[in-house]
C-alpha cells in the first residue's frame, strides 16, 4: 500500500494549465507521467499475481477440506 501512496504523491496536478509550457517542459512532463504509468502497471501486475496465488491457495484448502469430510471409501 505504501508504494501506491508514494505514487499518488508523484502525480502531477490534474488542473495544471500547460498552455504556456515550452516543448521541453511538455516532453519532460510526458516522460514523467509515462514512467509513473509503468510503475503503476508493474504494481498492478504484482497485485494481480498475489490475488491469483491467494485464490489458488484457497482452492487447495477447500479441496483438502472436501477430501477430509468425505467418508472413507470401502474397497470392493
Amino acid at each position: 500500500m505504501g508504494a501506491a501512496r508514494s505514487m499518488a504523491g508523484d502525480l502531477p496536478d490534474a488542473n495544471k494549465d500547460y498552455s504556456g509550457a515550452t516543448h521541453h517542459e511538455l516532453e519532460s512532463s510526458l516522460v514523467a507521467v509515462h514512467a509513473l504509468a509503468g510503475r503503476a502497471a508493474r504494481l498492478r501486475d504484482k497485485y494481480l499475481a498475489e490475488l491469483a496465488a491467494n485464490d489458488k491457495q484457497r482452492e487447495e484448502i477447500r479441496a483438502d477440506v472436501r477430501a477430509r469430510s468425505q467418508p472413507p471409501s470401502r474397497g470392493t
